[in-house]
C-alpha cells in the first residue's frame, strides 16, 4: 500500500539517478569579489561516486568547451522533460517556488516545507502580491528552467541516467520551451506513442544580438542590445526532413507514399538449400545469397523543414544517397521498405527460414561483448517498428532476409565477420532504442555497470 504524501503515483516524480549538470556559466573572482561570468561554451559537471570518470566519457565526446551536444529528452511531453519555476533562494536552501502568483513550495517558520502541487492553499508569491520588495541585494524570486537530457555517449559508457540543464535567461527559457512545444505538436499529430522520447536534438550554444538593460548609478534604467551566448535546442536533420515529408504526403492526401525515398533493388530468388547456414549460425556469402538490400536517397533540405514556410512549392530537390553508417533513423527506414519490397515480390526462405534466423540472431549479438541477447532485441524490436518483433520467433521471411542483407555477414579462412559498419549502426540503434525507452529495458534494477 502507497504511503500518502510519499510514495503514492501523484507524489513521485519518475527520475533516473542524475549524472551531472550543463552549465551556461561559471563563478570567478575578481578584485576580490565573485562573479557568475557567462561562457560560450557548455561547462559539465558531474555527479556522483563516478563522476570523474563520467566527466571523462563527456570531455573525450565533446572536448573541453563544447558549443554543441547531441541529446535526447527521456520522458513523453514537455512537462514531464521541463520545470519551469519563479525560485527564492537563501544561504540555507529554498525559500520558495511559485508560479508567479501562486506558491506550490515553501520554507516555514519552524524550517519545514509546505508543498502544494495543485495550488489548492491560493497561497500568493509575496513578490507578486507586493508583501516583499525586489532589491539589488534581495532580487527575490527569479525565473528557473530545468531541463532533464539523456547524453547517448554516457549511456553508451554504461553510465544510465539523465543529465540537467539549468537556465535562468528568460530569452533561452522561451526559446526551449518553443522548440520542445513545435516537436511535442508534430509528435502528437504524427500520433507517435513515445511523444518527444527517441527525438534527437542539438544542444548549441549560439551567439546573438538580445535587448539588455541595466540600472545606472543614478536610478536610470538603460535598454540596449549587447552580444550574448544564447541556448538553442533543435531537433536533427533526419527528424526535420521525415516531418516534411510526411506534411507533404498528408497535403497530397497520399500518407502512405513515399516519393523522398526511391527504391532501386534487384530481387532474387533464395539460395540452394545447400548454400543455407548450418546450425552453428554461419550466414552465406554475398555471392551465394545475391538479394541486394534496398538503396535510398533522401532529399538534401535544408532544416526550414520545421517551419512552414518550407511547405511552400519549390524547384524538385536533388536527391543524394545516404552516407553509411547510416543514422538509426534512416536505417529504420531502409529496412522497412527492403521489408516491404520483399513482401510484394513474394521472396520466402521456406524450410530454410529457421537457418537464416539462426544466423541473424548470432551476426546481430557478435556486435556486442556483453549482454548481446538483450541487446538484439532492443535493436531489432527498433528496426522492425514493433517490441513484438524483438524475438527471431516473430519475424517473416521478408523480415529475416532484410536483417540478414543488412548484417552483410563474409568468410575470410573459415571465419565468418559481420560487417563493421552494420556494427556500427547496431550500436547506434541500440542506444536511441534505450533512448525512446526512457532508459528503461536493458540494466532492470542493476547499478551503473558498464554494459558495453
Amino acid at each position: 500500500m502507497p504511503i500518502r504524501g510519499l510514495t503514492r503515483r501523484e507524489d513521485v516524480t519518475p527520475r533516473f539517478t542524475r549524472l551531472g549538470k550543463l552549465k551556461k556559466g561559471e563563478q570567478r573572482i575578481e578584485k576580490g569579489k565573485t562573479r557568475l561570468i557567462d561562457l560560450d561554451h557548455f561547462r559539465f559537471v558531474g555527479e556522483g561516486p563516478d563522476a570523474e570518470m563520467i566527466e571523462r566519457v563527456f570531455s573525450d565526446a565533446y572536448g573541453p568547451e563544447p558549443r554543441q551536444i547531441r541529446v535526447y529528452l527521456p520522458y513523453k511531453t514537455l512537462d514531464e522533460n521541463w520545470q519551469t519555476w519563479m525560485e527564492e533562494w537563501g544561504k540555507s536552501g529554498l525559500i520558495h517556488r511559485c508560479d508567479g502568483a501562486y506558491m506550490v513550495q515553501w520554507l516555514n517558520d519552524d524550517k519545514s516545507y509546505t508543498t502544494d502541487p495543485e495550488q489548492l492553499q491560493r497561497k500568493p508569491c509575496p513578490y507578486a502580491a507586493g508583501e516583499k520588495e525586489r532589491t539589488n541585494d534581495n532580487p527575490g524570486c527569479v525565473q528557473t528552467g530545468r531541463l532533464a537530457l539523456i547524453i547517448p555517449e554516457l549511456l553508451e559508457a554504461g553510465f544510465v541516467g539523465y543529465v540537467t540543464l539549468e537556465i535562468h535567461s528568460i530569452n533561452d527559457l522561451a526559446n526551449i520551451t518553443a522548440s520542445i512545444m513545435d516537436a511535442e505538436g508534430k509528435a502528437q499529430a504524427a500520433m507517435r506513442a513515445n511523444g518527444l522520447q527517441g527525438i534527437e536534438f542539438t544542444l548549441r550554444r549560439q551567439q546573438e544580438q538580445i535587448g539588455v538593460r541595466y540600472q545606472a548609478r543614478n536610478g536610470d534604467t538603460i535598454k540596449t542590445q549587447a552580444a550574448k551566448w544564447m541556448i538553442r535546442l533543435d531537433p536533427s536533420r533526419e527528424w526535420a526532413l521525415h516531418q516534411l515529408e510526411t506534411a507533404r504526403q498528408m497535403a497530397l492526401g497520399a500518407a502512405a507514399a513515399r516519393p523522398a525515398l526511391t527504391v532501386d533493388a534487384e530481387i532474387v530468388e533464395a539460395p540452394a538449400a545447400d548454400l543455407m547456414p548450418t546450425e552453428g549460425g554461419c550466414a552465406p556469402t554475398a555471392d551465394e545469397v545475391e538479394a541486394e538490400i534496398v538503396e535510398a536517397a533522401i532529399q538534401d533540405e535544408a532544416a526550414e523543414a520545421m517551419y512552414p514556410e518550407a511547405m511552400e512549392p519549390a524547384p524538385a530537390p536533388t536527391e543524394a544517397k545516404p552516407q553509411r553508417p547510416y543514422t538509426p533513423f534512416v536505417l529504420h527506414d531502409l529496412i522497412t521498405l527492403s521489408v516491404e519490397r520483399r513482401r510484394k515480390s513474394g521472396e520466402a526462405l521456406g524450410p530454410k527460414l529457421d537457418n537464416f534466423k539462426r544466423a541473424v540472431v548470432g551476426n546481430i549479438e557478435s556486435c556486442f561483448e556483453q549482454h548481446a541477447d538483450q541487446a538484439r532485441h532492443l535493436v531489432v524490436g527498433y528496426l522492425l517498428g514493433s517490441d513484438d518483433k524483438a524475438s527471431s520467433k516473430a519475424w517473416d521471411d521478408a523480415e529475416t532476409m532484410a536483417l540478414h542483407r543488412w548484417m552483410n555477414a563474409t568468410e575470410q579462412d573459415g571465419v565468418w565477420t559481420v560487417d563493421s559498419l552494420a556494427c556500427q549502426e547496431a550500436h547506434s540503434v541500440l542506444a536511441e532504442a534505450m533512448a525512446c525507452k526512457g532508459q528503461m529495458g536493458l540494466f532492470g534494477e542493476a547499478g551503473p555497470e558498464r554494459p558495453f
